[in-house]
């Protein structure tokens, strides 16, 4: 059996849950099927066992199927009959059942063509998958849907892929079928009797990181509130007689964190240091702060919404815990350092003792008890991230193989009260978002570049102070870096590929070569943008100054022919007035006296003013013919 064959039982889990409403109904079927594939008509519990892990790739509970067998197939629905090897079965009894075999290969259909169309998404930004990377991608998309992100080397991919058809309700619909039948499928895996679904009997409490603490109080977006509010709606609704069942706590390890994040927000508003932008909880705290007192109000106010909610302070101190317990200790930690290896640079020692002092807490509460049903574990924190997963499954904190972990993630802990608390997954039911694949998606693409921010930030901090780079160019990767960070809820379908660009080829000696050849070609850029300039004021100059000539020149032309048309009648009045008697010394005197009383008559001020009229109309005419705009005339007016 393959991958792409638990993608598709998965399915057909869900489909017959939601028919059902019982999962004794759906593994009843799920035996008739496999009975139908195999062509037998005999079985037992271990035969009709290892027939479905065979057939669909599920690994069911031995004391389910046997239950199943029993109770179902053969005292209820009397399909099935014991004989001394068994159950036996008619073969008229199973031709009901047929129709899910139709179904389940149907649904196969529609995983391979989900894994085909994902392989060419990730072939079309140019990298060419061999056989064996074909396999590891359909072996990391059922890692992606179980929440195991430690085996899902195309998590990025995934996600991408996910994001890019948010628009297609029907893709979306199927891979949410998939995801709610993950959920059913690891719910029955690991529970000791599915005929308590519907309940949860036991106490539990939880304790929160500091970041699911945040995101609680919706400083992490509006998404990881909305998941951790998924959580505690559930928690509320595990009840006994109307008392709670799960509760909600936080240790002092966060309360001290929490203390120290805002006084970095204190420091940040203050402009004493700079602002990490893959801590979009920080970066919620400082905006709109101008002084250190808006930080304290803050803090007040993200104290009292915890309260609000319901979500109490453990005042148990490290040192009231018996030393049997105890997790934490420098050997280990050196021992972790080694483990993880130069390649992980951002192991934080703070963080480590933190953890395994909450872990050291638990275990203590636990009195050390540590196996048996999670459902009755007692104790769990719940935190976020590769290290603290990393760390909760550590050889050296987990005793014994098959132990329960000391903390998990949201998702698991929200998924796992879901199929407790409820006897189906039908469509009319409200569910959370943890089984809403676009909302995974969107949460996984966030982590990552947070992630991948982190480090660039960091690297960046290190190039500044030991001198390798420049304040400017500091503060101009250190914008880019803000402008990068994508809270959950904003990554979509518009923006998906330039955040996995980003998450592919995002490091700090890109982003300097990126910026470096951005500032050449700016520098380029304005050279050649002086030179047209240049180019084009020369231009402007001599059309301006050939528009002056020209207009001069016309002037002049008018002015003489105005002269010759002066002269002439003044000849022509001559030549009326005088006689032949006339001396030619009087002749001249009458012209004399003609003149000057032209001269007294005429107002030289509006010839002067008719004149300059005549030009800067002229002038006007030669600037639109040479195409000068009414601005560049200023030089030549």
């Amino acid at each position: 059996m393959s991958d792409k064959t638990l993608l598709a039982s998965v399915a057909l889990f869900r489909e017959l849950y939601d028919n059902q409403k019982d999962i004794y109904d759906v593994i009843s079927e799920l035996i008739k099927a496999s009975l139908i594939f195999s062509g037998k008509y005999q079985t037992d519990a271990t035969s009709a066992t290892w027939l479905i892990e065979e057939h669909f790739d599920l690994k069911i509970p031995e004391a389910v199927v046997n239950t199943a067998l029993n109770q179902r197939l053969c005292k209820r629905d009397k399909i099935i009959s014991r004989d001394g090897r068994g159950y036996v079965v008619s073969t008229d009894a199973l031709e009901g059942s047929r129709r899910y075999i139709e179904d389940f290969n149907l649904l196969r259909e529609r995983q391979d063509e989900f894994i085909e169309n994902l392989e060419k998404y990730i072939e079309g930004r140019g990298v060419s998958l061999s056989s064996v990377q074909k396999k590891d991608l359909v072996t990391s998309v059922c890692s992606y849907f179980f929440d195991d992100q430690s085996r899902s080397k195309y998590s990025t991919e995934i996600s991408g892929f996910i994001v890019q058809n948010k628009g297609n309700k029907d893709f979306t619909e199927r891979l949410n079928a998939i995801r709610e039948g993950f959920v059913l499928y690891d719910g029955v895996r690991h529970s000791p009797d599915v005929s308590q679904d519907g309940s949860w009997r036991n106490h539990l409490v939880v304790y929160f990181d500091t970041e699911n603490l945040f995101s609680a109080t919706g400083l992490n977006g509006d998404l990881h509130r909305q998941l951790t509010r998924d959580f505690l709606s559930l928690a509320a609704e595990a009840r006994v007689s109307g008392k709670r069942l799960i509760t909600v706590k936080y240790f002092a390890e966060c309360l001290d964190e929490i203390e120290r994040f805002f006084y970095a927000a204190q420091m940040i508003v203050e402009g004493k240091t700079s602002l990490d932008p893959s801590k979009p909880a920080m970066v919620s705290i400082v905006e709109g702060c101008s002084k250190k007192s808006d930080v304290l109000e803050r803090k007040a106010k993200f104290l009292s919404d915890l309260e609000r909610l319901g979500i109490e302070y453990c005042g148990l101190s490290i040192g009231d815990v018996d030393p049997r317990y105890n997790l934490d200790g420098r050997v280990l930690q050196e021992q972790l350092k080694g483990d993880l290896g130069p390649t992980y640079r951002d192991f934080n020692e703070e963080k480590c003792s933190d953890l395994l002092q909450m872990f050291t807490k638990i275990n203590s509460l636990r009195r050390g008890k540590n196996s048996g049903p999670f459902e009755a574990i007692g104790h769990i924190l719940v935190s976020e991230g590769f290290f603290s997963r990393y760390l909760a499954h550590y050889h050296g904190v987990v005793e014994k193989e098959g132990d329960i972990t000391f903390s998990v993630d949201l998702e698991f802990i929200t998924n796992r009260l879901w199929f407790r608390l409820h006897k189906g997954l039908g469509r009319h039911l409200a569910q959370p978002q943890t089984l809403n694949i676009l909302a995974k998606a969107q949460v996984v693409l966030s982590s990552q570049i947070n992630t991948a921010i982190y480090g660039e930030y960091d690297k960046l901090n290190r190039k500044f102070s030991s001198g390798e780079m420049r304040r400017e160019e500091a503060l101009y990767l250190l914008d880019d870096l803000k402008d990068k960070a994508k809270s959950p809820e904003s990554i979509d379908e518009n923006n998906v590929e330039s955040v996995i660009e980003f998450l592919s080829h995002g490091d700090l000696t890109s982003m300097q070569r990126e910026r470096s050849m951005l500032l050449a070609r700016v520098e380029k850029g304005d050279k050649a943008v002086a030179k047209l300039a240049k180019l084009e004021s020369d231009s402007r100059k001599r059309k301006i100054m050939l528009a002056k000539i020209i207009s001069i020149f016309c002037i002049i032309i008018l002015s003489v022919l105005a002269a010759l048309i002066l002269t002439e009648l003044v000849k022509i009045t001559l030549g009326l007035l005088v006689s032949k008697q006339d001396t030619r010394l009087s002749i001249y005197g009458f012209a004399i006296t003609v003149l000057a009383l032209i001269l007294t008559v005429v107002n030289f001020k509006k010839i002067a003013f008719l004149m300059e009229s005549i030009y800067l109309f002229l002038f006007y005419k030669a600037r639109v013919f040479f195409g000068v705009d009414l601005d560049d005339s200023a030089e030549g007016g």
